[in-house]
């Protein structure tokens, strides 16, 4: 299992958390499904459309760094931007 870090930027703050899997996709899938990532403005609801969004994403590599990516997510709370970085 590898490490990654979400860097999501959500209207007025910067968020952080962690999750593992065995690649970016199920990395994200698992982030996802973090039940309390205490971002405000996320509640139930919006935490349901982005688990559903996810399984849908395809994050886009950064050139010129590796193990690096973007993708975002829209609910109707607001876009999520996320940053993804392999950490371990």
């Amino acid at each position: 299992m590898n490490k990654y870090t979400f860097v999501t930027i959500f209207r007025e703050g910067v968020h952080i958390h962690q999750a593992e899997g065995t690649d970016i996709t199920e990395a994200m899938v698992n982030w996802a499904k973090i039940p309390d990532k205490k971002i405000k403005f996320i509640g139930h609801e919006s935490q349901k459309e982005i688990e559903l969004a996810i399984e849908e994403e395809h994050p886009t590599p950064i050139n010129g760094v590796d193990n690096v990516w973007f993708f975002m997510v829209r609910t109707r709370a607001g876009l999520l931007m996320v940053n993804v970085i392999q950490t371990i």
